[in-house]
C-alpha cells in the first residue's frame, strides 16, 4: 500500500526537511500543493498525514484545516500545522479547527521525526477498524433530550450519525446502538466531536463493556470482509 502525505504552502527547503522526517515512518511519497490547490487533492485522495505551513497565510491555513475535518476522505487524517508564531491565539485557532499538532520554526529535526513516527503508528492501529458506511439505528440522549437516528458511517471508536437535530460540540451523550439481527442494543457513552450542518454529528464512542466492544468489533469485521 502506498503511503502518502500532503504538504500545503511549504517552501522547497521545508519540504526537504519534512521528507527526511517522513521516511522513518514509511512515507516516501509527497504531494506539494498551494492552499487553493489542496482542496481538490483532499477531495480525490486519502492521505496518511497532512502538513499545513501557516507562515504564508495563517488564516487560510486554519480555514483549510477546518475544511479537512469536513471532507469525506480525510476528516480523520492527522493534521500537523507548521508555524513561526507560538502565541496562544494561533494555537487555539488551529486546535479549534481540528489540527492534531503544532510544529514551530525553527524545526527540531529529532522531535519532528519522533512526532511523525508516533502519529503514523497510531493512525495505522486506528485503521485496523476503519469507518465503514453502514446505516444502523441509534438512540442518543443528553440530560434533557433523546433523539433517534441512524449512522452514516461507524468504526470501533466513533461514528457519524444523522439525527433530527444536533447537540453542541463537547456534549456527553448516552448511546444505544441497534446492530442488525441482534436483540439487545450496544450501550455506551459518546462525546460530540464535531457538528456537520443541521443534522449530522461526529461522535466518539466510549465506555463500552468488553462484551459490547466485542460484539461491535465482530460486526465491523464481518462488514469489512464481506
Amino acid at each position: 500500500m502506498v503511503r502518502l502525505a500532503l504538504v500545503v504552502d511549504a517552501e522547497p527547503a521545508l519540504c526537504e526537511i519534512l521528507q527526511r522526517a517522513l521516511r522513518p515512518a514509511g512515507i516516501e511519497d509527497l504531494i506539494l500543493a498551494s492552499n487553493t490547490e489542496a482542496a481538490s487533492h483532499l477531495l480525490a485522495t486519502k492521505f496518511d498525514l497532512v502538513f499545513v505551513d501557516l507562515r504564508s497565510s495563517p488564516l487560510h491555513g486554519v480555514e483549510l484545516t477546518g475544511r479537512i475535518r469536513q471532507s469525506g476522505l480525510n476528516r480523520a487524517t492527522p493534521v500537523i500545522l507548521i508555524s513561526g508564531d507560538q502565541s496562544k491565539g494561533e494555537l487555539s485557532r488551529g486546535f479549534s479547527a481540528g489540527a492534531n499538532f503544532f510544529v514551530h520554526m525553527p524545526i527540531d529535526m529529532g522531535r519532528l521525526t519522533k512526532l511523525v513516527v508516533h502519529v503514523t503508528a497510531i493512525e495505522q492501529r486506528r485503521r485496523r477498524f476503519r469507518r465503514v458506511a453502514e446505516r444502523i439505528r441509534v438512540q442518543i440522549a443528553s440530560a434533557q433530550v433523546q433523539l433517534e437516528g441512524e449512522t452514516v458511517d461507524i468504526s470501533l471508536d466513533g461514528m457519524l450519525v444523522r439525527v433530527p437535530r444536533t447537540f453542541p460540540k463537547g456534549t456527553l451523550l448516552e448511546l444505544n446502538l441497534y446492530l442488525p439481527a441482534i436483540d439487545r442494543p450496544i450501550v455506551g457513552l459518546g462525546l460530540v466531536m464535531r457538528v456537520a450542518g443541521s443534522n449530522e454529528m461526529g461522535i466518539k464512542i466510549d465506555r463500552l463493556t468488553a462484551e459490547d466492544s466485542g460484539r461491535l468489533q465482530e460486526y465491523l469485521l464481518r462488514v469489512c470482509v464481506a
